[in-house]
């Protein structure tokens, strides 16, 4: 016991000098002293109740817990351990202490318990050291030989969509879900809500005279074939035969689809109110050009929009007397001889040229306003005592249509409408806007939006030709379809039905061959133009969309800032993909990724591969299990926000090769999900790559060239890394933590440095075999001369070739857990 106690004062007192000759984190400290001393058992758990335990290395946690338990080194009165503040002498001097008078209480703690034990009781068994770690060079890392399987669904008739959507332009095939492929990935909604008139959905009033002794004309609405006219106040509400057979067939999603909109127009704002008023009556491609941010001044300086739609916050509570219709595309202006003319002809085809009307399936389904139905979703008109409807005026005179000066009409003078049981709150400046009584509910469907459909229309050319902007495109159209709510007109359904809806269209007009030119050029023509701009500011295109100098210059429901949080945009977009909505079908189904959809991705990832594209929609979807999402085919449960930031897990190993002097997002791009899985990331080509997410991918990271930076301090999951060439960039708030270990064989390794005590921190072996590392201190000031703790590590080996710090001397001193440099100021 004497030679134990001697060894222990000599440990100890090696230690305190050590202390204060050397810098010194407290985790080396109690590392070094629990190997020295042998004799404490390593207890991870106890190094957890560190109100900082996050920070402690892993390697160290059992030391650090080793010596808490046995009151050596106990952390501060505020409950911190601080692993990476430097330990001071006064600290070490009070460890000493604390461990000889550790020592007395064990010694005399043994010797009572030896007096009171049996004589027959068995001697416990050594405890193994700890496996040291190997400092053998690591292997690159090889990840998993797992296969994602992310091939075409398959399918029947009229699916695939991008393959039969031209039947949507035929007069006959465009108008059952048998034939039209945009009707039929939307027929999930029947199974909530069913007109259940067998001969309007399977086409056979295409054929059969009804009512009226004709066949039907879709575009009329069903009322007109089952009971032989639009619509008549002389006629029985009751006797009706178009909606008699009506089911609610989910009612639970029905019931919270028909809340959400109660909610939503009880408490609107009256400047939500003003911007769902524009979304309504203002061309859809003006309402979405505000989505161009930095950009949206210079496209309306070159291709001049316009709207007369101008009104204020205090009209929104006021019936206007006064419909007004922008439907001559006022948001792309005069575009054709402008120098964004090929961009705006992308826009022009998914618009108008391509099929893009919702109407067949408007006629199709023939679903409700939400202002026609009472909380359960049951439409109930209000009759007299005849049972004749009891129909409501708004305005007065006859009716007049003229012109508006930015082209569409104005339409004045009396209007009759229907009237229903609803908690619906209709904003009173549209009241007049609703579809007149005369027309009836038939031709009033409400699944899908058309209003949404159109903005996403509208957005996808605009995104595919200045993907620099893609998500806030996107989030803009998303925002149209909770407008469409807000102002009590549609429902979550009718919003997610159009998304679903174009989302297809625009992939079928993408992927036609005889359309590659149009889409090319508007790539390069939105590329140039704003290139040109940007560059004359001396940034990146990416850079200077997203730098706001100056408030719009046009007339815009959202002010500059609406659309620059792009977490915010991400968050939004995901939960208006189902808008919460109960999921009442399957949970758990793989993902499905429809045939085409990765056109969708093509400009902004333009560095991956077909198949890599549809991994990205793969590992981003949502859940399945959503009422009219899982008939989709896949196209509902697409969330390409997400799939902006790149792969959301890495099933098998991934390789990115970007070519930077492709430039714009092959230059760089930023993948901002947080990535699981099991498999590696192999970066190679010229560009940068920049991992910004919480990741946990298992399979590692292997760096051949270019740029790959991390800017949070899990960036490169938990398995090795690996820089074999080319620059790792650390930019990280806070210490960049690694799992596994970290080989640097050439290349660059770039620190952004900071105030942390450590900038990187690698759980295995740090194995240095030359490279250069290059400490960039534009963020971080230092005065005089002050020594930093670079990394720490299990173990150190190796040195690099070069160590350079712009303005600063450097020395670099490398110890067997640690890397340390003294920086002295030039």
């Amino acid at each position: 016991m004497i030679c134990i106690k001697r060894q222990l004062i000599k440990s100890l007192t090696i230690l305190v000098i050590l202390s204060m000759v050397f810098s010194m984190l407290p985790v080396q400290a109690a590392s070094q002293f629990s190997d020295i001393e042998g004799k404490f058992a390593k207890d991870e758990e106890a190094a957890n109740s560190f109100k900082d335990s996050s920070s402690i290395p892993a390697w160290s946690k059992g030391f650090v817990g080793g010596v808490l338990a046995e009151n050596i080194m106990v952390g501060y009165p505020d409950g911190s351990y601080k692993p990476l503040h430097n330990i001071t002498r006064a600290e070490a001097v009070v460890t000493l202490k604390n461990a000889l008078e550790t020592d007395e209480l064990s010694k005399t703690s043994k010797a009572s318990k030896a007096t009171k034990s049996s004589k027959a009781s068995k001697p416990s068994k050594p405890k193994k050291p700890k496996k040291p770690t190997k400092s053998t060079k690591p292997s690159k890392p090889q990840g998993t030989t797992n296969e994602v399987n992310v091939d075409v669904p398959e399918v029947e008739q009229p699916l695939p969509a991008v393959d039969n959507g031209g039947n949507a332009n035929d007069s006959t095939l465009k108008n059952i879900d048998a034939t039209n492929p945009f009707i039929h990935i939307l027929d999930g909604f029947d199974q909530i809500w069913s007109m259940n008139q067998p001969n309007w959905r399977d086409g056979t009033a295409l054929t059969e005279p009804g009512a009226n002794d004709e066949i039907a004309n879709y575009g009329d609405g069903p009322t007109v074939y089952f009971d032989g006219y639009k619509n008549d106040k002389t006629k029985v509400v009751a006797d009706k035969k178009t909606f008699v057979n009506v089911e609610i067939k989910d009612a639970e999603t029905w019931a919270a689809n028909m809340k959400y909109v109660e909610d939503v127009t009880k408490n609107r704002t009256d400047e939500e109110a003003l911007a769902a008023y524009y979304d309504d009556q203002r061309d859809k491609i003006y309402s979405m050009m505000d989505a161009y941010g930095p950009l949206a001044n210079t496209y309306v300086d070159i291709v001049d929009p316009v709207t007369s739609v101008v009104r204020s916050t205090g009209d929104m509570n006021k019936v206007l007397e006064e419909m007004t219709v922008e439907d001559q595309s006022q948001g792309m202006g005069e575009w054709q001889e402008s120098e964004l003319s090929d961009a705006m002809d992308l826009v022009s085809l998914i618009r108008f040229r391509n099929p893009s009307s919702s109407n067949p399936s408007k006629y199709f389904f023939s679903s409700p306003r939400p202002y026609r139905m009472n909380s359960n979703g049951e439409v109930k008109e209000v009759v007299d005592e005849n049972g004749l409807p009891v129909w409501e005026t708004i305005g007065s005179g006859e009716n007049v249509v003229e012109d508006l000066p930015s082209g569409g009409k104005k339409e004045t003078g009396e209007k009759h409408f229907q009237q229903y049981e609803t908690n619906v709150e209709v904003i009173p400046a549209l009241d007049y806007v609703r579809r007149k009584a005369e027309d009836g509910r038939g031709k009033d469907g409400a699944f899908p939006s058309g209003h949404t459909s159109a903005s996403y229309l509208s957005t996808f050319g605009f995104a595919y030709a200045t993907p620099e902007r893609y998500a806030e495109f996107l989030t803009r159209a998303a925002q149209m379809g909770e407008n469409r709510i807000v102002s009590g007109m549609h429902s979550p359904l009718d919003v997610i039905g159009a998304r679903i809806q174009s989302t297809a269209m625009t992939a079928f007009a993408f992927n036609i061959e005889e359309n590659r030119e149009v889409l090319d050029k508007a790539y390069e023509n939105a590329g140039e133009v704003f290139g040109e701009l940007a560059e004359s500011k001396e940034m990146s295109l990416y850079e200077y969309a997203h730098t706001v100098t100056e408030d719009y210059t046009f007339e815009s429901a959202y002010d500059k800032e609406k659309w620059e949080d792009h977490e915010a945009n991400k968050a939004f977009y995901r939960e208006k993909l189902t808008y919460g909505l109960p999921q009442t079908g399957t949970k758990g189904l793989d993902p499905v990724v429809p045939k085409g959809a990765e056109v969708l991705l093509e400009t902004r990832q333009p560095y991956l591969t077909d198949k890599q594209r549809r991994e990205v929609i793969y590992t981003t979807e949502i859940e399945s299990g959503y009422p009219v999402i899982d008939e989709s085919n896949g196209w509902g449960r697409i969330d390409l926000v997400t799939a902006t930031d790149g792969y959301g897990e890495f099933l098998h190993n991934v390789t990115v090769d970007m070519d930077a002097s492709k430039g714009r997002f092959n230059a760089h791009d930023w993948w901002r999900n947080d990535i699981n899985g099991s498999g590696m990331l192999t970066k190679q080509g010229t560009g940068t790559l920049t991992l910004t997410g919480d990741n946990s991918y298992k399979g590692g990271t292997l760096l051949e060239e270019g740029t790959l930076e991390a800017t949070s301090t899990t960036a490169f999951g938990e398995g090795d890394l690996y820089l074999e060439n080319g620059t790792a960039l650390v930019k990280v708030d806070g210490p960049l933590h690694l799992n596994g270990n970290f080989t640097i064989e050439a290349g660059n390794l770039n620190i952004s440095m900071d105030d942390d005590n450590s900038q990187l921190n690698v759980d295995e072996l740090l194995y240095i075999d030359g490279g250069d590392l290059n400490l960039d201190f534009s963020n971080y000031e230092i005065e005089g001369a002050q020594d930093m703790t670079l990394m720490t590590a299990n173990k150190v080996k190796g040195k690099f070739d070069n160590v350079t710090a712009y303005g600063y001397n450097v020395t670099v001193t490398y110890e067997d857990n640690s890397v340390i440099a003294h920086i002295e100021a030039k």
